[in-house]
């Protein structure tokens, strides 16, 4: 059952909405025309896999849309994909500006040692996004192996 008013979820044995106080009737077993319904669980899903598409901004912009008192070990989850994604882009970086330095070195035959680590950090990358997906799609809170914890 659904509040009319709000969109909460209520069970069948409430008389009025937990949220906004509104009395409940039989008649609302499904979500009201018109509004959205959020799983805050698949939100935090949603922002570790935009890290594939979208490093950072993706899952900032869920971070800075929900609402953190609603549920916050979602809100926990989207800061770990965020410091991790933030990580991610900050290596990144750090690969580029090293492997130029190579490559002027090794007169440009550093870039296919270059081109190696950036493809084995993309791999690596990719699968710690699903993994991440996948263990806050099945309730559990997780922990990238290393990660620079800038949002706490």
């Amino acid at each position: 059952m659904y509040c009319p008013d709000c969109g909460t979820q209520a069970s069948e044995h409430d008389r009025f909405c937990k949220h906004c106080g509104k009395a409940l009737g039989l008649e609302h077993d499904r979500p009201p025309l018109g509004r959205l319904v959020v799983d805050h669980t698949a939100l935090a899903v949603v922002a570790h896999l935009l890290g594939i598409f979208i490093p950072v901004l993706g899952a900032l912009v869920i971070l800075i849309a929900q609402n953190r008192d609603q549920d916050p070990r979602a809100a926990g989850n989207i800061r770990e994909a965020i410091n991790f994604q933030l990580t991610a882009v900050l290596v990144g970086i750090g690969v580029a500006i090293g492997g130029f330095i190579f490559a002027v070195m090794t007169l440009g035959l550093g870039l296919v040692l270059v081109g190696l680590v950036w493809w084995l950090l993309g791999i690596v990358y990719l699968v710690l996004c699903v993994i991440g997906a996948v263990k806050c799609a099945t309730g559990e809170d997780y922990r990238y192996p290393v990660c620079l914890r800038i949002l706490r």
